[in-house]
């Protein structure tokens, strides 16, 4: 049986994800609206925005490996740019 501060615990988690999530979102739309050809994938923006990879995964119903791929692609990318 769960305890009851088990179950606080998880919704806490639960809302701290839906947070970032929904920053990250913003963070996306507004970096369409600045150049468009440039717009980060939303994993990118997930972890930018605080997420640890197992919950981009789990969020967005991807593999750990896909999503850690994707933000390798990114930092890689970004500092051939430099």
């Amino acid at each position: 049986m769960k305890r009851a501060g088990a179950d606080v615990d998880e919704m806490l988690r639960y809302m701290r994800a839906m947070a970032l999530y929904t920053r990250a979102t913003l963070l996306l739309q507004a970096a369409a609206m600045s150049d468009p050809e440039e717009v980060p994938k939303v994993e990118v923006l997930l972890h930018r925005a605080g997420l640890e990879i197992g919950e981009i995964a789990k969020l967005l119903g991807k593999t750990y490996i896909a999503v850690a791929k994707t933000i390798s692609r990114d930092r890689l990318s970004r500092t051939r740019g430099l």
